[in-house]
């Protein structure tokens, strides 16, 4: 799975340790087990670093579509994680097996990249305009990812109950059952991410905010428009 959302952040795919099986009928309920533990380990550096290889048109091209107002710079910000689920499995009867994961451990991380046109390099002020803006994309986009730790957390265990009541005939439909419910519970934790972060991005680009980028540097950033 890899989406692209404003400002380019990139959701790169879940990579499941447990198989996928097509869905083949159910029987009674499961027995209760003991809770499994969820682990969350998001990681982020401490500040978005900054790059100077592309060109202002290059820039301008990557953000077409996709940044309101003028293109002086560009921030990108990349999360990849993956989910891995004990696989764990009762079986009941010959035809009953139960889900009963130990634990589920999901791992993710967010790199930012700030990128300054290279034409920008010999302008300190022109430089320090783009990173000061982009800069703010940074913390917007960092805000909605320490948001998001809470919410997995809640959702994967809410997914791992929902998903391990119903017995199943085959250990690989107990399987596919759970993999399918923590997929979805933490797709849709990320989906919330992603608008909280438009809504932040928004804020960011005011109406002071672009005007400042449209007049800045004693009007050499409208010569760059």
């Amino acid at each position: 799975m890899i989406r692209t959302k404003l400002l380019i952040a990139i959701l790169a795919g879940v990579s499941l340790t447990t198989v996928a099986a097509s869905a083949h009928g159910g029987h009674s309920g499961c027995p209760n087990a003991a809770p499994a533990r969820v682990q969350i380990n998001l990681t982020r550096g401490a500040a978005a670093h900054v790059e100077t290889d592309m060109s202002l048109q290059q820039l301008r091209e990557a953000a077409e579509g996709r940044h309101p107002g003028p293109v002086l710079g560009l921030y990108v910000g990349t999360l990849r994680y993956g989910v891995e689920i004990d696989d764990t499995i009762r079986q009941l009867a010959s035809d009953r097996f139960c889900a009963t994961p130990e634990y589920v451990s999901l791992t993710g991380q967010l790199d930012r990249a700030i990128h300054i046109p290279r034409e920008f390099v010999d302008d300190p002020c022109l430089a320090a305009l783009t990173r000061d803006h982009e800069a703010k994309h940074a913390v917007a986009d960092a805000t909605a990812f320490d948001h998001a730790r809470s919410s997995l957390s809640s959702a994967i265990r809410a997914a791992v109950r929902a998903n391990t009541i119903a017995a199943s005939d085959s250990r690989l439909h107990a399987l596919a059952v759970l993999t399918t419910g923590i997929q979805s519970a933490v797709d849709q934790v990320f989906d919330e991410m992603a608008t909280e972060r438009r809504r932040l991005d928004a804020a960011v680009d005011s109406p002071a905010e672009l005007k400042q980028l449209k007049t800045g540097c004693e009007g050499r950033a409208a010569l760059m428009q």
